[in-house]
């Protein structure tokens, strides 16, 4: 009997490949993560943090940009990902979670009610779309972190003065 190939043996080698490829970089993208995660544990970072942007996924991701809308109620909604930083199970970490923004159209002003989902997940755990696009905001979380110690900082001894 002759060895066959059937038609798709190309195409799944080929698909076997990419899935190789997609985890290695995968991999490569969460070793970056953690070794942000690392160095500002190494920097004594211990403080909870929400950036206010959500995260930009591209279009068939987990943030939809069009709304539904109702059109007689007047009412608009959308989901994305937060990036942010806490502590979860007593381990200071890159999170995400989902947000839902509900927007109401009251006597023809527009009302923004934000939602957001308690769970959150460390980065690493969150989907490679998501991952990805938390890598740009990297930077600004840190800054972000900065900015809020800072504040912090400023508003303990402003009060050490008070208490004086």
């Amino acid at each position: 009997m002759r060895d066959v190939q059937m038609p798709m043996d190309e195409t799944l080698g080929e698909l076997a490949a990419a899935a190789a490829e997609l985890n290695k970089a995968s991999d490569q993208l969460n070793a970056v993560i953690e070794n942000f995660e690392d160095r500002l544990a190494e920097a004594g970072v211990g403080l909870t943090h929400w950036m206010e942007d959500e995260l930009n996924v591209v279009e068939r991701s987990p943030w939809q940009t069009n709304f539904d809308a109702d059109a007689e109620a007047h009412w608009e909604s959308c989901s994305g990902w937060v990036l942010g930083y806490m502590k979860i199970d007593g381990v200071w970490r890159v999170v995400v979670r989902r947000m839902g923004i509900n927007r109401v159209n009251a006597d023809h002003e527009w009302e923004f009610f934000a939602t957001r989902d308690q769970h959150a997940r460390p980065l690493v755990n969150a989907p490679r779309v998501v991952r990805l696009e938390a890598l740009r905001k990297l930077e600004a979380l840190a800054a972000q972190l900065t900015e809020r110690m800072r504040d912090y900082t400023d508003g303990i001894l402003e009060a050490q003065k008070l208490a004086q």
